[in-house]
């Protein structure tokens, strides 16, 4: 049995554990509130321009060259996961369906870009690729800017055929406890069938010329909308993550209570019957 001076030092630090989960839970709950509002305002303006430009991309007679679709022998795969951890199984999941995928296409040439250090850390030793390490301190300096310019580099291989296909990957915010994985092709872009609508448009100057500005944009905009789902989706799995462990160093700081008032009983019944044995054998 322990005594008490190590049961009250293992309390201790379950305490002091348990106030630094506590704090990160309510960091995490502040910056959730932020992300939130964030992808709540991105999502409905993705929506309407993907509407808008597959009703352009159907008024023409010849499919863009951002949506023709070819075979695929060169691939650029995009995991988006966070810098931190402590959130749970939030990273693990994407390197683990990343290499999951990965593994079934070891014929292509593939180029991993993984966004967040902690997928780098994750995926840097996956064998049979191409693996590109400047955006792993993307969430330190996110801003739309390094967003269009990664869109842009992608856009370009992928018009002048290095690239025939760019896969993304990343968790997708629907609440605090709900994230799940999806994957998702950013290029060739993919386009819903238009809604049937009795509003004939006129456009200005012409649909070619305003899908040659749309879909590059709309490429952007989708890939900036999953790292801000990603984003807030972290801060909610982070936020469950240390909600958890303080229940749990709650849990084990009762357990710790029952054993040292035991180990103090043990301890005060053997003071008691060492006096009374001394008291008689003085009696006698």
């Amino acid at each position: 049995m322990p005594n008490l001076k190590e049961v009250k030092e293992r309390m201790r630090s379950v305490q002091s554990t348990q106030q630094i989960t506590r704090a990160m839970k309510m960091v995490s709950a502040a910056k959730l509130r932020r992300a939130q509002t964030e992808v709540q305002h991105q999502r409905p303006y993705v929506s309407e321009l993907t509407q808008m430009t597959a009703r352009l991309v159907g008024s023409v007679e010849e499919t863009p060259a951002l949506a023709q679709k070819r075979d695929v022998q060169r691939l650029s795969f995009i995991a988006i996961a966070s810098d931190k951890g402590l959130c749970g199984g939030f990273n693990s999941a994407v390197a683990k369906h990343t290499r999951a995928y990965l593994s079934q296409h070891e014929k292509r040439d593939i180029t991993l870009i993984p966004i967040g250090l902690r997928a780098g850390l994750a995926l840097r030793k996956t064998p049979d690729v191409r693996f590109e390490d400047q955006y792993l301190d993307w969430f330190k300096h996110m801003d739309y800017a390094r967003c269009q310019a990664l869109a842009n580099q992608l856009i370009h291989a992928f018009l002048t055929q290095s690239l025939d296909e760019v896969l993304l990957v990343s968790n997708r915010f629907k609440s605090a406890g709900l994230h799940p994985l999806t994957q998702m092709r950013l290029l060739p872009i993919s386009l819903p069938t238009p809604e049937v609508t009795a509003v004939h448009y006129l456009y200005e100057p012409n649909p070619e010329a305003l899908l040659g500005s749309l879909l590059p944009y709309l490429v952007t905009q989708r890939l900036y909308g999953a790292l801000l789902e990603s984003n807030a989706a972290e801060h909610g799995a982070r936020m469950l993550a240390m909600d958890k462990a303080t229940d749990n160093a709650q849990e084990l700081l009762r357990e710790l209570r029952i054993a040292y008032n035991r180990t103090r009983q043990s301890v005060i019944t053997t003071e008691l019957m060492e006096i009374v044995g001394g008291a008689e054998a003085l009696n006698q």
